[in-house]
């Protein structure tokens, strides 16, 4: 959301956009949302003083949990602050989490699709919905990206199958060639 602000405002210095599972709807248009309810519901777990192998532990179980290695674990845990008594705390606390939630409901997404000038692609992580919660938000982004491109015919919707939010840590290879080819288009 922030590449996609940055691009708007400064569209002769961007001349190409690849967003990362990211900006697909405008939070402020989810169906009986308000600003409180997705502070509420966006708000990160309080997890400050989790032993660095019970964070762990939450990675192993999902879908990462399958490829890790010690560079993914060095990955994950670059994410957090690592301290002396071996456990973990976030890196950006909590207030300034929610003032980031905020201005995603400030931002005026689409709005900001029209402004950008540059070809723009979207690189979005498919999985099959385990509950109901993600079946609701896979039709609200499937929703959001028809926006997109009734406001942006010519963006390009690349999905990646089986994979999770977080691609850089699923499959950091093939989002890199993902991006350089798409940098390369004309």
């Amino acid at each position: 959301m922030v590449a996609l602000q940055f691009a708007a405002q400064h569209v002769d210095q961007v001349k190409a956009l690849v967003l990362v599972d990211g900006a697909t709807n405008q939070l402020s248009s989810r169906p009986g949302w308000s600003r409180e309810q997705a502070m509420k519901d966006l708000a990160p777990p309080r997890f400050a003083g989790t032993s660095r192998e019970d964070f762990l532990s939450y990675y192993h179980i999902s879908p990462l949990g399958k490829q890790w290695s010690s560079a993914l674990e060095e990955s994950v845990l670059n994410i957090v602050q690592l301290r002396d008594d071996d456990t973990v705390a976030p890196r950006l606390d909590f207030e300034n989490h929610l003032q980031i939630i905020g201005a995603m409901w400030d931002q005026p997404t689409f709005e900001l699709y029209r402004e950008v000038q540059c070809p723009v692609t979207l690189i979005i992580a498919d999985q099959e919905p385990a509950n109901e919660a993600m079946k609701e938000f896979s039709a609200m982004r499937k929703q959001g990206i028809a926006h997109i491109l009734d406001v942006r015919p010519d963006a390009r919707i690349v999905m990646m199958q089986n994979t999770m939010h977080d691609i850089p840590l699923q499959r950091p290879e093939e989002l890199a060639e993902l991006i350089v080819k798409e940098g390369a288009k004309p």
